[in-house]
């Protein structure tokens, strides 16, 4: 898992920043059925290594709170964004493909990247306290 988040984490870095031409809307609904399946799997390989704590925005001086975070949740939240993304560039025309990678990079900026670095910062602490 790790070693993916990391992967995901570069590419999402490496996305370019794009203007849309055409701004269009599309259908990208997830199979619910198919995510419950990958939420139960994910549960039964994060067993006791879900819960961690972090700061919630380390670079806001005044925000001293720790938090809770989840991989559970972080896992969850990067699968259904980019599975949206992937299923609008599935549609495989030049907008749809347009729109998908400014999603991508939209998400990766605004919510999944913040996911995929807590949850790397995370497992690098699960990792080292199993082999303890």
């Amino acid at each position: 898992m790790q070693n993916n988040l990391l992967a995901l984490y570069q590419a999402g870095n490496k996305l370019p920043h794009i203007d849309l031409q055409e701004d269009a809307e599309f259908e990208k609904d997830i199979d619910n059925e198919f995510l419950e399946r990958v939420i139960v799997h994910t549960v039964n390989r994060l067993m006791d290594c879900r819960y961690y704590l972090h700061l919630f925005n380390p670079t806001d001086e005044s925000d001293k709170d720790v938090v809770y975070g989840d991989l559970l949740d972080d896992i969850g939240d990067i699968y259904k964004d980019l599975k949206r993304s992937l299923l609008i560039f599935d549609i495989g025309t030049d907008v749809s493909k347009e729109n998908a990678v400014w999603q991508f990079k939209f998400d990766f900026s605004n919510h999944w990247g913040d996911h995929c670095i807590n949850a790397i910062y995370a497992s690098h602490y699960f990792l080292r306290k199993e082999n303890e």
